[in-house]
């Protein structure tokens, strides 16, 4: 009897390949139906039928098949439709089989089918279990409950069905259920694949073909194209026949090996991004950018190329790059020094800027602080000007600040600056312009139209002077005379006395009338060439005595070989008295100073000045100085600090006088405690042997 249900179970498990042949191929035919699953359960019930027409009978009604099998494994890799469907086949064929057995194989069909939707809910590919131990104790259960079932039959019929056949079915159905469950699971899984394959391959395809990027499939081993979508049809301008009988190298402008080079750097992911010239079939040559990688289709290794036409991108970028190269060069031959600051930084300088910072490397000020180049005094100004352009949005008016070179050179500018915005930045746009040498020239402009002034305020006032002093200068003489007069002829002494004061301040008055009419006649001696060192010498020999008698300490500092000057000697000597007699009066009102800290230097040089060159005599004491107030004035006649009784006030009036007419200058310098007159005397091609 054993060898009986083996080799029935043999026969059934034979019929129940053919449902696994219906597995395999059902997705290849039914899916494209809408109905498949209703389709599937038909058939597999009626290979459950066809198990049923081949049964092991055991007595007559009573017989066993692998449904069992068939309807367990349907419920747990059929949809649910198809197993219903085959259940309610496989249930009405045993009604119509009919015998004692017929309501134990109804339940049978019940039971298995119940059992294996709850086992495909709460248990299958849901546990620890690997398949194989899940398929062989999923077909234990499946058996046990079917064994189960033959209770239902006449007592002694169970027990004598279950005595025979029980053991063998434990044994042997749930081997078969493993076996040809494994069978479904391989199944199963090359069918996903499978449709994995074609899903992919559709939206390959769909993907490929209606893309709106240039596409191709290329052979990188001969070059030739494989496909083509019809963006590329349109594109080349070839027909799909045609480009598909082509090599790439007939379409790209490289030569053959170079094409073949990048390609095998594309295969080894080496580098996907190309730019190449793709020639068109009207023999337009095109800019392309291409991106390529490696894919498999049915097994071979293609180039798959997405090309992007960037003629337009390549020119316009030409043009970009061109306005961009003239902008610069605008920008770089400007006159002005252009810069971006950005969050109080330097973000962009042209040529100019840079030379004007004095700096060859943008690294050294680019991003850097704008602060770092401002002179400190110069910084709030700076700073509010920034602010303010930022918030108004507008222009600034021009301003003078100073900067500082990346030496440290400080250097006076003019400054105009911009609101700036774009492409996200916000900052300010400046324009600067060195106007060091312009303010120089100003100052230098402004200090000969002081001088001009002063020149012309002297002649007017020589001229008046000179006027003055011939109508004073006669009845002077007769006041002079008739005081003299009174002095000889009065006997009383109070008159003596008075005519004696009146000769005295009538012989002052005399002493100005001479130094006006000497103010007023500078021109009509005559120059001669004279060294500067005898003229100090002679100078100091008179004043020496009375110098020492007030302890003050002369140091003379005087260039070796000086060349001579032409000059008149004696109105030099005259300028140089006034001075040293000047420092002494300073020195003697500077009441806190130490007797042995009086001290004059008169130094003697040669020096250029605006492309000239001068002896400069001077003459620099430490005495009380000079007052900003004073030295507006110093030089106008008949103005002094000192008391009536010590000065006219004509002194350096007539050594201004004589040094312009000698056609220098004189200039005052005011140091910490000390005061330098500085005699610029031009040289005239002397002989300096």
């Amino acid at each position: 009897m054993n060898s009986d249900i083996f080799q029935s179970i043999i026969n059934n498990i034979a019929i129940l390949l053919v449902l696994a042949l219906m597995n395999q191929l059902r997705h290849q035919y039914f899916r494209k139906l809408g109905n498949s699953a209703y389709i599937e359960g038909v058939i597999a019930g009626l290979i459950g039928v066809a198990i049923m027409m081949n049964p092991l009978v055991f007595r007559a009604g009573l017989v066993f098949d692998t449904r069992s099998v068939l309807l367990s494994l349907l419920t747990l890799f059929f949809p649910m439709s198809t197993a219903l469907i085959a259940a309610g086949i496989t249930f009405v064929y045993r009604i119509i089989m009919g015998g004692v057995g017929m309501l134990t194989g109804m339940l049978v069909i019940v039971v298995v089918t119940s059992f294996g939707f709850v086992w495909r809910r709460f248990v299958f590919e849901k546990t620890f279990m690997n398949r194989t131990t899940e398929l062989y104790v999923f077909g234990v259960l499946v058996h046990f409950l079917m064994i189960l079932c033959m209770f239902t039959l006449p007592y002694a019929l169970a027990v004598d069905t279950l005595t025979a056949l029980g053991p063998s079915i434990l044994l042997i159905y749930p081997i078969g259920t493993l076996i040809l469950g494994l069978l479904f699971y391989q199944i199963r899984d090359i069918d996903e694949s499978n449709s994995k394959v074609y899903e992919n391959e559709a939206v390959y395809r769909g993907l490929f073909e209606n893309s709106h990027a240039v596409m191709l499939l290329i052979d990188p081993q001969t070059g030739k194209i494989e496909d083509a979508n019809n963006a590329a049809l349109s594109f080349y301008g070839y027909s799909k026949e045609k480009l598909l009988s082509m090599k790439i190298n007939q379409i790209n402008t490289l030569s053959e090996d170079e094409i073949k080079k990048e390609m095998q750097r594309s295969m080894r992911s080496e580098k996907n991004y190309f730019e190449f010239k793709h020639r068109r079939a009207n023999g337009i040559v095109a800019d392309v950018e291409v991106h390529s990688g490696t894919v498999v289709i049915r097994g071979r290794s293609l180039l798959y190329s997405i090309i992007h036409d960037v003629s337009q991108k390549i020119s316009f970028q030409n043009a970009v790059q061109e306005r961009d190269r003239l902008l610069r060069a605008m920008l770089n031959h400007s006159p002005y020094a252009v810069f971006l600051v950005v969050d109080f930084e330097f973000r962009y300088m042209n040529q100019p800027a840079f030379d004007l910072f004095g700096t060859d490397h943008p690294d050294r000020i680019l991003t850097h602080s704008v602060f770092e180049f401002i002179r400190v005094d110069y910084r709030e100004i700076v700073r509010e000007r920034l602010t303010r352009l930022i918030k108004d949005k507008g222009a600034l008016e021009p301003a003078e600040l100073v900067y500082i070179k990346q030496d440290g050179t400080p250097i006076e500018v003019e400054v105009l600056s911009v609101y700036y915005e774009y492409d996200g930045v916000i900052g300010t746009l400046a324009f600067a312009r060195d106007i060091t040498e312009q303010k120089k020239a100003q100052a230098v402009r402004f200090e000969l139209e002081q001088r001009s002034q002063q020149q012309q305020k002297l002649e007017s006032v020589g001229l008046l002077a000179g006027g003055v002093a011939h109508e004073i200068n006669n009845p002077l003489q007769g006041i002079l005379n008739y005081a003299e007069l009174i002095v000889e002829g009065s006997e009383e002494a109070k008159t003596k006395e008075y005519a004696s004061e009146i000769i005295f301040e009538s012989k002052r008055v005399s002493e100005i009338v001479r130094n006006l009419l000497q103010f007023s006649r500078m021109d009509k001696q005559t120059h001669s060439f004279a060294r500067i060192e005898d003229i100090i010498n002679r100078t100091l020999s008179l004043v020496n005595t009375i110098f020492r008698k007030d302890n003050i300490k002369i140091t003379l500092e005087i260039e070796e070989d000086l060349p001579m000057i032409q000059c008149r000697s004696q109105q030099i000597q005259q300028v140089l008295m006034n001075l040293l007699t000047n420092a002494r009066d300073a020195i003697q009102e500077n009441i806190g100073m130490d007797e042995m800290n009086k001290h004059i230097l008169v130094s003697a040089k040669q020096k250029e000045h605006h492309l000239r060159d001068y002896i400069v005599l001077s003459v620099m004491d430490n005495g009380i100085g000079i007052q900003d107030d004073v030295k507006e004035k110093m030089f106008q006649p008949f103005f002094s600090t000192k008391s009536k009784d010590k000065g006219t006030g004509l002194g350096l009036s007539i050594s201004y006088g004589i040094v312009k007419d000698h056609d220098g200058f004189i200039e005052v310098v005011n140091e910490k405690n000390r005061t330098r007159f500085d005699i610029y005397l031009p040289l005239k091609g002397a002989d300096n042997g």
